[in-house]
């Protein structure tokens, strides 16, 4: 059940990143950085790692510093994937 929380909140994720435009270098880089990390949990999901996911957890974390003042709305998909990876043990 988790796991499928996790997928649907990858999706939405990549979904809002495509939908977002910015003009700083740094937060260009950190939301392509992000797409890259969900296309890639969303390709197999039984690939994935405990291991995998932790990096994936830290990637978010550090996004929503960066992000929470200027994106507010991927800053809610972002804490929701957090959310589900603390339930999940990672």
């Amino acid at each position: 059940m988790q796991k499928d929380k996790l997928t649907q909140d990858l999706k939405d994720l990549r979904k809002e990143l495509r939908q977002v435009q910015s003009q700083d270098p740094a937060t260009r880089q950190k939301l392509a950085t992000l797409e890259k990390r969900a296309d890639e949990s969303l390709q197999d999901a039984s690939l994935n790692t405990q291991d995998e996911y932790r990096h994936l957890a830290r990637d978010l974390q550090d996004a929503l510093l960066h992000l929470e003042t200027t994106h507010p709305r991927l800053t809610v998909i972002i804490n929701r994937l957090v959310y589900t990876l603390n339930n999940l043990g990672i």
